[in-house]
């Protein structure tokens, strides 16, 4: 049985936002997959993959739809919420819901960087 190495998986419905991730990605060696639908990401993703997801809240089909539905399926993604709209309202119910973290759009790519790095140390570990 072969392992796979952590993925960042990211929903996000702005085609800008991910191509700004693609550099960011490329310079942590991380292996990334986007999605720009709900529906597209629940067809191709492998619950069995470990990883974390880079989660839109705002999205066509419910952000926070999705954050209950893997957390419902015990799944084992981190999942760090990054928004263009956030409020403390929508930053509670995503934390209540699981979510390992919470930015708002712009957010600092370091800080998000070290945050990606943290939700992925135990997968990396062997």
């Amino acid at each position: 049985m072969t392992e796979s190495k952590p993925t960042v998986f990211v929903l996000d419905d702005d085609q800008a936002v991910q191509d700004s991730l693609v550099a960011l990605f490329i310079g942590m060696d991380l292996p990334a997959e986007f999605y720009l639908t709900v529906e597209d990401f629940f067809e191709n993703y492998d619950p069995s993959r470990p990883g974390c997801l880079l989660l839109d809240v705002w999205l066509p089909g419910g952000g926070l739809n999705v954050l209950k539905k893997l957390t419902e399926s015990q799944s084992i993604l981190k999942v760090i919420v990054v928004t263009g709209h956030g409020d403390s309202e929508t930053k509670k119910t995503a934390l209540e819901l699981g979510a390992h973290a919470f930015f708002e759009k712009p957010c600092d790519s370091n800080e998000l960087c070290k945050c990606i790095r943290q939700a992925m140390e135990p997968m990396t570990k062997v």
